[in-house]
């Protein structure tokens, strides 16, 4: 099946309800210093609960994902943990079909805890590392519909100024579709507003560079040029354009582009 911007987008036009929370959410947990990570819980019964869910069997993976939700608080390292596991440790190198695909029961919960649990962005955010952003930003931009939609709705709701300069260098990868482009603008678009300098210059090139990517083609781009314009324009106005990233912010600081940036 053959999808189209408008059809794919999880969010739909950025001015919806959800996608307007996402964007209030973010804005107001923005990090104010990076923590340290904790790492996988000792916790048998969550390690057992997150091996539950890619059960075959319905009727046991429902109350493991139960189970994970209503103690996320415990179970919310160990479900980063997966996501981490999957990182090849090269930035270009997506995990494979396969082991993205494995995590859609995963996302399936990470989704309800950062969506409906108060604190749950910001817990995530401090223990989320660029291991585990990659692997959210290759699933967001993955052929699986189930996984994209998932992986995007968390991606949007924990990217921040510590990781934006890697959502928006993977829209310069000539391998991208329209599905994962969409979906990764609409991620960086949650943290435009509060973009710091060096973040609103990565936002200005990325789209400088999408537009060359993208010129001349026979692809209906109604969406992604509404949505580079949306992107641009709340950069530019965001409440920390004149102002450099803080140290404890600093991952987008020196950023270098792993995919290459057009001529």
């Amino acid at each position: 099946m053959t999808h189209t911007e408008k059809s794919t987008s999880p969010f739909g036009r950025l001015c919806g309800s959800l996608a307007a929370a996402i964007l209030c959410a973010a804005i107001q947990c923005a990090p104010a210093a990076a923590q340290g990570k904790a790492g996988p819980s000792s916790d048998s019964r969550i390690r057992a609960a997150i091996q539950t869910l890619r059960s075959p069997v319905a009727a046991d993976r429902v109350p493991a994902a139960s189970f994970l939700l209503e103690n996320w608080q415990r179970s919310l390292d160990d479900l980063i943990a997966e996501l981490r596991a999957l990182d090849r440790g090269k930035p270009d190198s997506a995990p494979s079909e396969s082991d993205l695909a494995s995590l859609i029961p995963v996302t399936d919960v990470l989704r309800s805890i950062v969506l409906n649990q108060t604190g749950a962005v910001q817990a995530f955010r401090e223990q989320d590392d660029e291991r585990s952003i990659r692997t959210l930003i290759w699933a967001s931009r993955s052929p699986n519909r189930n996984l994209r939609i998932n992986a995007t709705y968390v991606l949007a709701s924990v990217a921040d100024n510590t990781n934006l300069c890697m959502v928006l260098d993977h829209l310069r990868d000539r391998n991208l579709n329209a599905d994962g482009r969409v979906n990764l603008l609409q991620v960086a678009i949650t943290v435009a507003p509060y973009a710091y300098e060096e973040n609103v210059t990565h936002v200005v090139n990325a789209v400088a560079d999408l537009k060359k990517l993208t010129a001349g083609t026979k692809e209906n781009l109604a969406m992604t040029t509404q949505l580079l314009g949306d992107l641009e324009a709340r950069a530019k106005d965001s409440i920390n354009a004149k102002s450099k990233l803080p140290p404890s912010l600093s991952g987008c600081k020196d950023y270098t582009p792993v995919f290459a940036r057009p001529g």
